[in-house]
């Protein structure tokens, strides 16, 4: 069976849009310049194929964001590895607008013999929602390529249309297209302005298990021209390990996971020349992405005197032949790396293995897991005392997973994913956070089905994440707009049996949990605090009830991390609706509880005010997160757009009172 790789690119004569375009079904027209395309070459990165090429849209007002320096005037079709998953949308970017060289496969199509337009990055074909009755303007899809509904496609080099195959004629039915970008998301109901809840809660329910690093955070290794200038001095090579703000920050969070890694992480070699090994010998002639022994020593020094737990990514494809994912991996330099980590007796959590790779055979990949297990094993004979092996690091992908886990289920660990909701270049992407639509796309119960039905036995971890990728987005991922997805998304994860979930980033980019230029804290840092303070490694039912605005009031519940007594998490995305909650079945009793309401003067604000008082760093020293306490009251105030820990201490918890207090 043959196949021809393809990358789906726009050439541009004129760069007018400020973000990057969705792919759309549209009436084929002779005349529209969206719709025409023509034969280009692959992404620079990819190894020469003779049947390969781009398709490129010629003509027309159409354009990506400001390229970068070094990056080409057009966009190409790309699927990015960013919590792809089934039902997302196909954009277009620029060819060259690559964070990381290794993800030039994000680009590329296959046309299959059947005419069905597969990326082998994800593993999902390109569709056509509804197929030959699609409606024109739909959003073209990603979909399980083996499903008898997958779209068909053919190119038509006379008049350059990529069509829909089962429609005949020189303009045949639904073609694709490029468009401007997405609509905004549809404006919040009209609510009251009070509404009275009566919340069931069930203390006496455990229902999930999370753990003291729930909310945990990443470094990554981008170099300074990534995106200039979000990742200046961002990379874990740069960052001040000795800042005392950092210290300070890292250890009022601890315990928590500080995971390494990144795309990058997959160019990165290591120069250990006491075990026969270096950067040189794996031809890595860039100082950014050669790790020296000190440095990495550096890095787990950083890690044990601040009580966090190292993660570090290794590099699951400098080691292949050609870089290529269907080659075997050389485990060289990694042996080299893992031995010095022994005899140096440098404490590491854990290891992964790729940064976001779906692309090798799960077969292959698997084996190179085992080979990194066995390493471990010999290195580590103990396995009390042995890192974890945690994997693979994929973006949301169920399918890869349904194949991978079987063949690593008794070796891993951690089963560990990437997920991010938005995309930081959507002009809407504020908007669409404050919706429930949106946070309700962080759970991903395919994936956990998997995980239940492959490796049961393994945590579950998500290994890195953000309310939207491509860095963030600058006045809406560092500001407080990005704390409702972020208190959201611990709360349902932590109820979706996840014990670890690895925020992007600590330092760097538009999402860091600290200001990249200060190391101040940001908003979400403020979250992450309490949130890791307060809500108990035991999960209970989440509170239920039927009132207007359900959605928008978003309740989680814990045993408390300390004391007596339940801790309650409540998300208000409601721009002008306040809720006062009682207790079901209370008959009016009289509440003890501490309370954290967290609020701003404006979603895009920097500054968040937990009680009223603004929450910022003086003399170098960061601010108490001091609860009000309340007694004699029956009830709970929730004031709009706020986010809110309750710590009740009078609610008996059967599920609570087994468990020991940390």
């Amino acid at each position: 069976m043959s196949s021809i790789a393809i990358s789906l690119a726009l050439a541009m004569g004129q760069l007018v849009a400020s973000n990057d375009m969705p792919i759309v079904l549209t009436q084929c027209v002779s005349t529209a310049g969206s719709q025409h395309w023509t034969k280009g070459s692959l992404p620079r990165n990819l190894p020469p194929t003779p049947s390969a090429f781009q398709l490129a849209l010629s003509g027309g007002s159409f354009g990506c964001p400001t390229p970068k320096v070094g990056s080409a005037a057009n966009c190409c079709v790309n699927v990015d590895a960013w919590g792809v998953k089934k039902g997302d949308t196909i954009w277009a970017t620029h060819c060259s607008d690559q964070e990381e060289p290794t993800k030039e496969t994000n680009r590329v199509w296959v046309m299959t013999a059947t005419n069905k337009l597969m990326n082998p990055a994800s593993g999902f074909c390109l569709d056509a929602p509804g197929g030959t009755n699609a409606t024109p303007g739909t959003p073209a899809v990603l979909s399980d390529c083996d499903s008898p509904t997958a779209s068909s496609w053919v190119f038509e080099s006379a008049d350059g249309s990529v069509s829909q195959t089962s429609h005949s004629g020189g303009y045949p039915g639904l073609c694709l297209a490029a468009t401007d970008g997405p609509p905004p998301p549809p404006p919040p109901p009209s609510l009251p302005s009070n509404v009275s809840v009566a919340l069931t809660v069930y203390p006496n329910s455990s229902f999930a298990h999370t753990s003291a690093t729930m909310a945990s955070f990443n470094f990554d290794w981008h170099e300074n021209a990534e995106e200039t200038p979000v990742w200046i001095n961002m990379s874990a090579m740069l960052i001040d390990l000795q800042s005392p703000m950092l210290l300070k920050a890292v250890r009022a969070i601890a315990p928590a996971v500080l995971r390494i890694g990144g795309s990058e992480g997959d160019v990165l070699c290591y120069d250990v020349p006491e075990y026969g090994s270096t950067c040189a010998q794996m031809n890595q002639t860039d100082p950014m992405m050669c790790l020296q022994m000190s440095k990495y020593a550096e890095l787990v020094n950083f890690t044990s005197s601040t009580g966090l737990l190292l993660v570090f990514g290794l590099n699951a494809v400098w080691g292949r032949k050609s870089h290529s994912l269907n080659n075997p991996l050389d485990m060289t330099n990694i042996d080299a790396l893992l031995q010095y980590t022994a005899a140096h007796n440098l404490p590491i959590h854990g290891f992964e293995l790729g940064n976001e790779k779906c692309g090798p055979p799960p077969s292959l990949f698997a084996k190179d897991y085992h080979n990194v297990h066995a390493l471990l094993v010999k290195y580590w004979p103990d396995k009390e005392s042995r890192p974890l092996l945690i994997g693979n690091d994929c973006n949301t992908n169920p399918s890869y997973l349904t194949e991978f886990l079987p063949l690593v289920a008794d070796i891993l660990d951690v089963t560990t994913y990437h997920h991010y909701v938005g995309y930081g270049l959507d002009p809407h992407i504020a908007e669409e956070i404050m919706t429930p639509a949106f946070l309700d796309k962080t759970v991903s119960s395919q994936l956990n089905d998997v995980h239940r039905k492959y490796a049961p036995d393994t945590e579950l971890w998500v290994g890195e994440a953000a309310a939207a990728w491509h860095s963030g987005a600058a006045g809406v991922t560092n500001r407080f707009t990005s704390s409702f997805w972020w208190a959201d998304a611990l709360g349902s994860l932590a109820a979706a049996n996840h014990s670890t979930y690895c925020r992007q980033t600590l330092l760097g980019g538009n999402y860091g949990l600290l200001n990249r230029s200060t190391y101040e804290p940001n908003p979400d840092y403020y979250i992450a605090r309490v949130f890791h303070e307060v809500m108990g490694d035991v999960v209970l039912q989440p509170p239920s009830g039927s009132f207007p605005g359900v959605g928008y009031l978003r309740p989680y519940m814990h045993c408390a991390r300390a004391g007596d007594g339940v801790a309650l998490l409540l998300v208000n995305v409601a721009p002008n609706t306040s809720f006062v909650l009682t207790i079901a079945d209370s008959e009016g009793a009289l509440f003890e509880y501490d309370e954290y309401i967290f609020t701003a003067k404006s979603l895009d604000s920097q500054i968040v005010a937990l009680n009223g008082i603004d929450l910022v760093v003086k003399d170098g020293e960061l601010p108490g997160l001091p609860p009000v306490p309340v007694t004699g009251l029956n009830h709970i105030y929730m004031p709009p757009h706020s986010i809110a820990f309750f710590v009740l201490k009078g609610l008996p918890s059967s599920a609570c009172a087994t468990i020991s207090l940390h």
